[in-house]
């Protein structure tokens, strides 16, 4: 669910633990979420995720372990508990029933270790360097250093996502706003509406999508709707020709 929310939406890896349950509402005709991020300072925005399934597979088991958290109406309730908790003992139902916000460090260090085990990062351990300058005979003369990535554990997210943005055409200003980039220009002179947006995410969207059964599938409701628009544009042409033929 992590990585659903890094790449559908490009937020920043920050943003992440502060959300809670109301900071997200369902779009039931498209199947996927509007989500807040910072509610409450200056820095409020929204944007949209994709149509996958992994934020409500995710509280759905958090559900079935017993957690006090419902769905109504476009809704998870309550709103003040928080989107990402800490791992918890399903037989320890004190537990499950007090969900705490998982920290930014231990959010980090999970993304990384998942990202390892699917084979998208290595691990690098840091190396011996000799620092031996003969210059002072006190000095260690080994130390190590991290081994810094070329690109960083969550900027590799977010710049995915606004190149498939600007990939895709989207309107520049509300590009900006999508991903928190607005200026105060921005925010005084345009102000597009919620449906503006949720439009030129939806241009989006399908590059974005991970999962390619989500693809799948919506590419086959597409290729219905053209056969059936196909189909009644023929219908029309020949109840046309028959009512030529009877007159």
């Amino acid at each position: 669910m992590i990585i659903l929310l890094l790449a559908s939406t490009g937020c920043r890896v920050g943003s992440l633990p502060g959300l809670t349950l109301g900071n997200l509402s369902k779009i039931p005709d498209y199947g996927l979420y509007r989500i807040t991020f910072y509610e409450g300072t200056n820095n409020e925005y929204y944007t949209f995720t994709t149509r996958a399934t992994g934020i409500d597979t995710y509280l759905q088991y958090r559900q079935r372990s017993g957690e006090k958290i419902s769905f109504n109406s476009g809704k998870w309730e309550p709103g003040d508990i928080p989107l990402i908790r800490l791992q918890f003992d399903v037989n320890d139902i004190l537990q499950v029933r007090n969900p705490k916000a998982m920290r930014l460090n231990t959010l980090r260090m999970a993304l990384e270790k998942h990202l390892i085990r699917c084979g998208l990062r290595q691990v690098e351990h840091p190396v011996e360097i000799n620092t031996n300058t003969n210059t002072n005979p006190n000095t260690n003369t080994n130390s190590t250093k991290r081994i810094r990535k070329t690109i960083s554990l969550s900027t590799g997210f977010r710049k995915h996502v606004i190149s498939t943005f600007i990939e895709a055409g989207l309107n520049h200003e509300i590009r900006e706003l999508m991903v928190g980039h607005a200026t105060q220009l921005d925010q005084h002179y345009f102000r597009p509406s919620e449906d503006q947006v949720l439009a030129e995410y939806l241009k989006a969207e399908p590059l974005l999508t991970i999962d390619p059964a989500a693809r799948l599938q919506r590419e086959n409701q597409t290729l219905k709707q053209e056969r059936s628009t196909e189909w009644l544009e023929l219908k029309a042409e020949v109840d046309s020709l028959k009512a030529l033929l009877k007159g």
